[in-house]
């Protein structure tokens, strides 16, 4: 169970690094181009926004095993939790499976980018193109991405750290108080106040 606590709470830092990479693009243009930082963040992000959802499962799984073992009452929280993760990130999710099983999803933003930097490509090859001279600043138009990915994203991330601080916090049985009912339990077994009976083998 701590473990699993450990990986759903290493998904979100892994959010908030994202977080981080999207505030600045850090590359050399010719090797890696300001859509292309977009997008591979972007999607990163998508899945770690999936990696979550998953985790999440996975710490509840664990919580009611251990329940079970200590028999304590097991935990009811995952489906509230679900359509909390569903709401906030479900469109995150279904946008990265379906890059990941359909066509491609990328945000309208990434695309224009995109499309911005190929008519660039186009109008240095010396070709010439009726577009306002607006249109080709570049870095006003991954500066303008960028700002709206983040603020998207740090709203999926404050949902999924709210989500965390429940499962820590609020619901039960808390992972706290599992702990000391282990503890406790263990306790009993060293002193030889619990026999454990070993299950007879099946012939």
């Amino acid at each position: 169970m701590l473990s699993a606590l450990v990986q759903v709470a290493g998904t979100v830092d892994d959010m908030r690094a994202v977080c981080a990479m999207l505030g600045k693009y850090p590359w050399d243009e010719k090797k890696v181009s300001r859509s292309k930082h977009l997008e591979l963040s972007w999607f990163l992000f998508q899945n770690l926004c999936y990696k979550f959802k998953e985790k999440t499962k996975l710490v509840y799984n664990c919580q009611n095993q251990i329940s079970r073992l200590l028999g304590i009452e097991e935990a009811q929280w995952l489906r509230s939790e679900l359509k909390n993760v569903e709401r906030t990130l479900g469109g995150h999710i279904q946008d990265r499976g379906n890059t990941v099983h359909k066509w491609n999803v990328k945000h309208k933003d990434i695309d224009f980018l995109s499309m911005v930097e190929l008519m660039r490509s186009f109008k240095q090859a010396g070709q010439e193109l009726e577009l306002p001279d607006g249109f080709f600043d570049l870095v006003g138009h991954y500066n303008d991405a960028r700002y709206l990915l983040l603020d998207t994203a740090k709203v999926a991330l404050a949902d999924a750290e709210s989500c965390l601080e429940r499962i820590l916090v609020n619901h039960e049985p808390r992972p706290k108080s599992i702990i000391q009912k282990a503890e406790e339990t263990v306790g009993l077994i060293i002193r030889g106040e619990i026999v454990l009976q070993k299950k007879e083998q099946q012939p």
